[in-house]
This record gives structure tokens, sequence and C-alpha cells, in this order.
């Protein structure tokens, strides 16, 4: 009949497809929202940055982090990674730029 059969199949070696794409520019914007925990697929931490004029949140996962970990407030510098498989964003190679002075807490020990 009219079916289409595949033939010649062959496996293709490890890392020869891609499903994400780092963005080569980056971007600065600061923490809106810090993640929940450091566990697994656990709430994402938010970061707002501007494109335009408007303003774009996006998402960023503590694993990304790079050197110390941003506190809200901070400003941070971070690069876009695109997902081909679920077409989101996501905030990579996140790095503190300027640390917010108001979040530092103070405070005598007893």
């Amino acid at each position: 009949p009219n079916r289409q059969i595949a033939i010649r199949i062959k496996f293709i070696p490890k890392g020869t497809v891609s499903f994400e794409s780092v963005l080569p520019e980056k971007h600065i914007g600061t923490i809106e929202k810090e993640p929940k925990a450091k566990l697994k697929d656990s709430d994402p931490g938010i970061i707002m940055y501007d494109v335009d004029g408007t303003k774009q949140t996006i998402p960023y996962n503590p694993k990304t982090v790079q050197g110390t970990t941003p506190k809200c407030g901070d400003k941070v510098e971070f690069q876009i990674c695109e997902s081909r498989k679920n077409n989101t964003k996501n905030a990579v190679s996140v790095r503190v730029l300027i640390r917010n002075n108001a979040s530092k807490q103070h405070g005598f020990i007893a």
C-alpha cells in the first residue's frame, strides 16, 4: 500500500544534535525573586531586564550562577538560553555585577 517506512537508519554520535542554544549577547538585569530551594526542578528565580524600553522577566536556575549567589535587588549580567524542545528561554551564566547593600542585615550577636 501507500505506507512509508524508514530504511538505512543509523545512530548519530552523542552531542551531534543540540536542543538548546545560548545567545552570544550579554544582558544586564536585576534579581526580582530568588529561587525557593537549591533542589532539582525547584521554583526558579526571576531576573527583570530591559529590552528596547520594555521590562521583561526571565527565569534562572541556581545551577547556572557563576561565583556568588545573587540576592534580591542585585544587578546581574547573564546570557539567554533558548530551548528548542519546549520553546522556552532561561537565563544562564548569571554573574553578580553590583550587590544591593539594602539586602544586607545588620545586628548584634548576643
